[in-house]
């Protein structure tokens, strides 16, 4: 159980230096993409005036020519009426900042359809490190509480060792008086039964008493026990 318990926790910790990493790799990724969102921006805005500074210099470029055609001499002789190339140059350059605003248009639109579409993009990829950084997160809360309960059962296990040691102790404390009260009452009746043999011995020696009085068999130790048995 010791053993599962520290390799769960060995786990745990890979686990949670792995979420450590993976967090500061989605920390440094949300600065990169927030750094190309700005350059982004930055970028369309540059656009943005690029396009203004266009328009302006179209539109000097259209009074000058308005104020040089303007002194211009009218060419018409006849059947040409007064101010004919004033009126035909303005219908010239209208046409050309008519043609310049679309194309300026169409380009601002590309910028910030460009623009819209890396900005999805990028939210897209940060919600989905964001997803993954919360599965982590949800991942290591139950890897903890499974943790914790490694621990409670290991705590389980020492106090249920603890309680069978403490109850081997008594109980080989209890065996070890029983052997050694053994020990004492074999060494009591040894020396009473060595007494009694010694007497029974003397007795049948001095004919204080016969050897047939307890029956067979006739030796001082048998009669010892045939002694005991009556």
């Amino acid at each position: 159980m010791e053993i599962e318990a520290e390799a769960v926790r060995q786990s745990h910790e890979q686990q949670v230096l792995e979420c450590a990493e993976k967090e500061v790799e989605t920390s440094r990724h949300n600065e990169q993409l927030t750094k190309r969102l700005k350059e982004t921006e930055r970028e369309r805005d540059s656009h943005a005036g690029a396009i203004r500074r266009m328009l302006e210099e179209a539109e000097t470029t259209r009074q000058k020519h308005e104020v040089e055609v303007g002194r211009r001499p009218s060419k018409g002789q006849g059947s040409e009426p007064e101010g004919y190339w004033k009126v035909a140059h303005d219908s010239a350059v209208k046409h050309q900042q008519t043609a310049e605003s679309a194309r300026d248009k169409q380009a601002q639109k590309r910028s910030h359809d460009t623009y819209a579409k890396e900005k999805r993009l990028l939210m897209e990829e940060k919600a989905v490190l964001e997803r993954d950084l919360a599965q982590k997160v949800q991942d290591n809360t139950k890897l903890e509480g499974k943790i914790e309960e490694a621990v409670q059962a290991r705590l389980s296990v020492e106090g249920r060792v603890k309680e069978l040691e403490r109850d081997l102790e008594a109980r080989t404390q209890a065996l070890t008086t029983s052997m050694e009260r053994r020990e004492g009452l074999e060494q009591r009746s040894g020396s009473e039964q060595g007494s009694i043999e010694r007497w029974l011995e003397f007795a049948l020696t001095t004919g204080q008493i016969s050897s047939v009085q307890y029956g067979e068999p006739l030796t001082a130790r048998d009669g010892y026990w045939t002694m005991l048995q009556q």
